[in-house]
Order: structure tokens, then C-alpha cells, then sequence
């Protein structure tokens, strides 16, 4: 009997082990250098999510997509979650809080690096470091340079080696050429090498990481793939996490790595799992996939973790979400842009009329998610979301060759204007040598093609577009 139950004990124990024998971890059959020789890793990656720190139409916010993580990796099992950029600008939550509320969010979900987007440059420099102050993560910018030293700032740095059960990951992190989506006045002092001279600092990277023993090169690169060298894939880098079109993408290039990329505002993130010989250094895409985050919403809980991070902001976010007004119907982003473009000419003729014959308003507007103003109750923050961006009115002028070219007969069609009534009664009779004034902000007059001069700063530097546009609004206008 002894014997027999020893032997069951024995079976047991041997059966016990084989079932621990798996590949995210644990006990394997094969190990290699104290680990198993097989390792399962998950990648999660996110790109443009712009603020989303709420649940919406399209996408969840911070506390159900951290359930969705959890969810969708088996609670983080020996997962890698990385950012391609744009992580703070878009809601009136997170710009309150200049990035800090989803800076604290991204840290408690445990990322492990953030590539600088360019719109982590919209509130200048001193912003950024900031939040690299409060966050447990790296930010990566391996071609972002200090245009007086020719060296990479502090707050960021060029890679970042992430270990996973025996599995060493390399993160090199860049930003596209992005430097015409940046008001120029923000990265005055900064530059980004793009082209063969950021391929030359990836190759060069990649190579280091590989000599430190990383078994798999990520590159995370704010751009899409389009402005990617193939010539990087395989002997430099395995796989690519991108950002900055909010394309929704899974593609292969032609040696076989792939690029992922979300498509912007949490609508969806990007999902990896590896299969890893660390004996052989090769590893296998066991799944890849988009997540798309609101196909969760019914299945998940909110975080409570994520949940507290409002309160622990609420003194700076405020009532941002309490009903404003009411309007009777949708507005869409192309009427939206044409009644900023009327507000900022009302502000320069009631500031510079006596000074100056102002003949339009407006210039590149950009309207942001959810792309409309919707009928019924309105919020500060329903307006700020569309408006997020902290451009300051300026009056500019400009010859009236550039007025036409970039502004009266422009084919881009983020160019939205209206005329004064003296702009009215001379826009078929413009000068191309005659000097004309306009009423802009400072990411169009930051744009050089414009060819503007800033003759004056409206006297209110915190005056922007969404203000107008919620006052005109509280005012009764829509309704």
C-alpha cells in the first residue's frame, strides 16, 4: 500500500510538472541558462491616445482599457506594454493636467517606455520634463536633438532593455519627420535627424542592443510605415510599433517584420505575442492582432486603480464635464472650422480695426475626435475636445502674392477663412506687391510657407479657440 501510494505521489509530482511546463514562464521541460528555453512574450502597444481618458462612442478610457489589458493578457503575463507617442494631448482631463493624469496612468499600468510624438512638444520643453519627472518609464527619442549642443536632451534617451522571464527586449524609440505638426515656437530649441541619419542611429542602436544580449529589437517610431527603410528589418530590428497617422494597420514588409499601428484615440491598441528560443535567439509571432477597445466595453469592469486617478485630480480638472448649454442641432468639424475662423476675425476687428484694414480671419484650423459638436446638453469639455490646443490670435500680415497662394486660393482643405468687408470688396482685386493683414494663430503663423510676419500678440495670451467658441455658445448662439 506504502508502495503504491508512492507511486501515485510520484505520478503526481511528474504530472504537476509537466502542466507548470508552459511557455509564458514557469517550469519547462528545457531550460537554458536558468530560464526555459521557450518563453512566451506579449506586447501591447498604444499610439495617438491623445488624453482619451474617457469612455466614448469609438473607444473605452483609462480604467475599462486597463481592464481590457488585463483582460487580453491574462493579466499582464510577461507583457511588454510600450507607447508610439501623442499619449497627453486631446481632452480637457488630461490637458488641465498637462499630460500628468495619463503620465500616472501609463506608469501604474506599468509601460515601459514612451516615444516622444509631436504632440508631447505642444506645451514646450519644461512640459515634457516634467512628466519624465513623475514617470517609471523612459521617454525614447533617439533623434531628438538640442540644437545648441548637438546632444539629446535630458528627459529622453535613445533606447530602453526590458528583461521578461530570461528574455532581454530592446526599445529603440524616434519621432518621424514631424516637425511641420509642431508650432515652430515649441521646439525652437530642439531639432529631429530624419532620413538616412536616423536609419544610421537605429542600425547603430540596434546593433548595441544586440551585443547586450536582447533577443528581440522593437522599434518604436511615431510615423507609419511609409516613411520606414526596409533595409532596418531582420538584422536590425524585429518588429515595429508606429503612430501618427491613426491608421489602423497590420502589415509585413518585405523581409517579413511586422508593423502595427492603433488607430488613434484608444479606438484600438496593438497586440504581439512571441514565442522565444533563447537558446537560438529566433522567436515565432504566435498572434498578432488590433484590439479594438470599445468590443470590450459590456465585458470589463472599470479599474479601480485608474478610477482613483480622477479624484486624485479633481481640483484641476474642475466641473469640465457639467452642461454649458444646450444647442438644437450637430455641428460638423468643417462648420466648426468656419465659425472659429469668423470668432478669431470678430476678436482682430474689435482689437485692430482703428489700426489696420484686416481682410480675413482664420488660416489651418485643425478640429479634432469626435469631429462634431452634438445637439442637446454641451460641456467645456465637449468643446475643449475638439479644440485641445493652446494657439495663441495674432494679427500677421503678408504680401498679397502669399494671400492668394496660401489663403484666398489655397486647395488645402484645412484652410478655413472669413472675410472682413473690406476683404469682401477686395478679394478679387488683391495687389500681389500690397501689404495685407489677417487674423491667425500662432501654429499658422509658426507654418513658414505662410510667409507671415506677427505684427501683434492679441492682449489675452490665454485666449484660444475653444474659449471663443464656448462662449459664443454659452451665449445662446446655437440654441
Amino acid at each position: 500500500m506504502k508502495k503504491t501510494l508512492a507511486t501515485i505521489f510520484s505520478t503526481l509530482f511528474i504530472l504537476f510538472s509537466l502542466s507548470a511546463c508552459n511557455n509564458g514562464g514557469g517550469m519547462n521541460s528545457e531550460s537554458y541558462e536558468g530560464h526555459p528555453r521557450i518563453v512566451t512574450i506579449q506586447i501591447v502597444g498604444f499610439n495617438d491616445f491623445h488624453g482619451n481618458t474617457l469612455d466614448s462612442e469609438t473607444g473605452l478610457g483609462i480604467s475599462k482599457t486597463a481592464s481590457v489589458i488585463n483582460k487580453v493578457t491574462n493579466n499582464k503575463l510577461n507583457t511588454i506594454i510600450l507607447s508610439s507617442g501623442d499619449m497627453w494631448q486631446g481632452s480637457a482631463e488630461s490637458n488641465l493636467t498637462k499630460g500628468y493624469l495619463v503620465t500616472d496612468w501609463m506608469s501604474e499600468q506599468g509601460f515601459v517606455s514612451m516615444t516622444l510624438g509631436n504632440h508631447e512638444f505642444d506645451w514646450g520643453e519644461d512640459r515634457i520634463k516634467e512628466n519624465a519627472e513623475i514617470a517609471n518609464f523612459p521617454f525614447l527619442g533617439i533623434n531628438v536633438y538640442n540644437r545648441s549642443t548637438n546632444e539629446r536632451p535630458d528627459y529622453c534617451q535613445p533606447s530602453v532593455i526590458v528583461q521578461k522571464n530570461g528574455v532581454k527586449v530592446g526599445i529603440i524609440g524616434a519621432i518621424g519627420d514631424c516637425y511641420s505638426s509642431i508650432a515652430a515656437s515649441k521646439v525652437k530649441d530642439v531639432y529631429f535627424k530624419t532620413g538616412t541619419e536616423l536609419d544610421s542611429l537605429v542600425k547603430y542602436e540596434a546593433k548595441s542592443l544586440k551585443e547586450q544580449g536582447c533577443d528581440i529589437v522593437i522599434y518604436s517610431i511615431h510615423d507609419d510605415d511609409s516613411a520606414y527603410n526596409v533595409d532596418l528589418s531582420k538584422e536590425y530590428v524585429d518588429i515595429v510599433f508606429e503612430g501618427h497617422t491613426h491608421k489602423n494597420y497590420i502589415r509585413k514588409d518585405s523581409k517579413g517584420v511586422y508593423h502595427l499601428q492603433g488607430a488613434g484615440y484608444n479606438n484600438s491598441f496593438s497586440y504581439a505575442k512571441l514565442e522565444v528560443d533563447t537558446k537560438n535567439d529566433t522567436f515565432k509571432v504566435k498572434d498578432i492582432k488590433s484590439v479594438f477597445t470599445h468590443d470590450y466595453a459590456k465585458e470589463v469592469e472599470p479599474e479601480t486603480r485608474s478610477e482613483a486617478l480622477f479624484e486624485k485630480y479633481k481640483n484641476v480638472i474642475g466641473n469640465a464635464r457639467e452642461p454649458v448649454a444646450n444647442i438644437k442641432k450637430r455641428l460638423y468639424s468643417d462648420e466648426l472650422r468656419t465659425l472659429v475662423s469668423q470668432l478669431y476675425l470678430q476678436v482682430g476687428l474689435d482689437e485692430w480695426k482703428e489700426k489696420y484694414n484686416i481682410f480675413l480671419g482664420g488660416g489651418y484650423l485643425s478640429c479634432r475626435s469626435p469631429y462634431h459638436l452634438g445637439a442637446g446638453e454641451v460641456s467645456y469639455a465637449d468643446i475643449y475636445n475638439l479644440f485641445p490646443f493652446d494657439n495663441t490670435i495674432q494679427l500677421c500680415s503678408l504680401k498679397g502674392s502669399d494671400l492668394k497662394t496660401r489663403f484666398t486660393e489655397t486647395d488645402n482643405e484645412n484652410y478655413f477663412i472669413s472675410y472682413s468687408d473690406y476683404g469682401k470688396d477686395n478679394k478679387e482685386n488683391i495687389n500681389l506687391n500690397e501689404t495685407y493683414y489677417i487674423v491667425c494663430d500662432n501654429y499658422c503663423s509658426d507654418y513658414a510657407p505662410n510667409k507671415l510676419t506677427v505684427v501683434e500678440e492679441y492682449h489675452d495670451p490665454f485666449l484660444f479657440a475653444r474659449d471663443l467658441l464656448l462662449d459664443y455658445v454659452i451665449a445662446g448662439n446655437l440654441s
